[in-house]
Formats: structure tokens, sequence, C-alpha cells
């Protein structure tokens, strides 16, 4: 859980399946943002744009495929701020 631009993020990230593939849940201010959603290399984790708040991606060395054991070695978890994601 985190507050970003006074809105109260809980974000959950797990393994979906045996493949290892990684998903991710975001609720903002309680409200479930995406649910179930296989985390995408390099790209927007909420596919809808927010009406408020930002968004966030997960970066990866080389596109690599997400995995948890490289979580904040070649894998990060950033958050792009309002004006960032809306070109403001």
């Amino acid at each position: 859980t985190t507050t970003l631009e006074g809105i109260d993020y809980n974000i959950k990230i797990y393994t979906l399946d045996d493949n290892n593939n990684m998903g991710i849940d975001i609720t903002a201010d309680g409200v479930i943002q995406i649910q179930g959603l296989k985390i995408v290399p390099n790209a927007l984790l909420n596919p809808y744009p927010p009406k408020r708040g930002g968004n966030f991606i997960m970066s990866t060395a080389d596109s690599e495929l997400i995995n948890y054991e490289n979580f904040g070695t070649t894998q990060h978890l950033y958050y792009l701020d309002y004006a960032t994601v809306n070109g403001a």
C-alpha cells in the first residue's frame, strides 16, 4: 500500500500460473482499477486511462518476462504521474 498524488493504492503482484506468468491487482482509494491482469513488461499496467492519478509500468532489462526473483535488480515497478500519463 502506498499513497501517490493523494490516492491510496493497494498493489498485489502474484504468480498467475505454472509458467510463472505474473499478475497484478490494483485498487485506488478502495476501488478496483485492474484485477488479474497479466503483467506485460515495459507497458502501462492499467490499460484504461485513469480519470485522476497516474499509472504504473514494470520495467525490465531487455524486455525479459516478469519474474519475482528479479524484482529490484533487473525489474522495477514505476509510477507515472497524471501529467506524464495524460500529456498535460
